[in-house]
């Protein structure tokens, strides 16, 4: 799939986005059915069917300020992305990212950020598919720049 089918593909995304001490998020066992960006020690995005206000939502801020009365929870509305296929993205990659990709283990991911033809991006790669995220205000710069 040539590069701006994938970029146009690329949606606001909901995300909760959750700041806390690292020995805090090491012992979460995020729920199946979002996505868990660990960006850095204390940094955690989670991607799916989540908001701040959803049930969902309400349960992981319950458990990490138990472990964390200073945490900060809150709805994160600045990525835009998209899941592709790894062949499909394979040949962006090697066209556009000048670093090298994590290697992937059986059925783990692996968070990766870095600059894709320029433009800052953060990947969840895994196996069979990649989650591209980038600033929603970077995502037409992408768009051209993948064309």
């Amino acid at each position: 799939m040539p590069g701006p089918e994938i970029v146009a593909r690329l949606v606001p995304m909901r995300a909760l986005r959750i700041v806390a001490r690292p020995d805090v998020l090491d012992d979460i066992l995020w729920p199946a059915d979002v996505s868990a960006l660990r960006i850095a020690a204390d940094d955690v995005m989670l991607i799916g069917d989540i908001a701040g206000d959803s049930e969902l939502g309400r349960s992981v801020t319950q458990t990490i300020s138990a472990g964390d009365p200073y945490a900060i929870v809150c709805d994160e509305t600045g990525f835009s992305g998209a899941w592709v296929a790894m062949a499909d993205f394979a040949p962006l990659a090697q066209a556009h990212i000048h670093w090298s990709l994590p290697e992937v283990q059986g059925s783990q991911t692996v968070v990766a950020q870095g600059l894709m033809a320029g433009v800052a991006v953060k990947l969840l790669v895994g196996k069979y598919r990649v989650l591209m995220l980038t600033p929603t205000v970077s995502a037409h710069e992408l768009a051209g720049r993948l064309a």
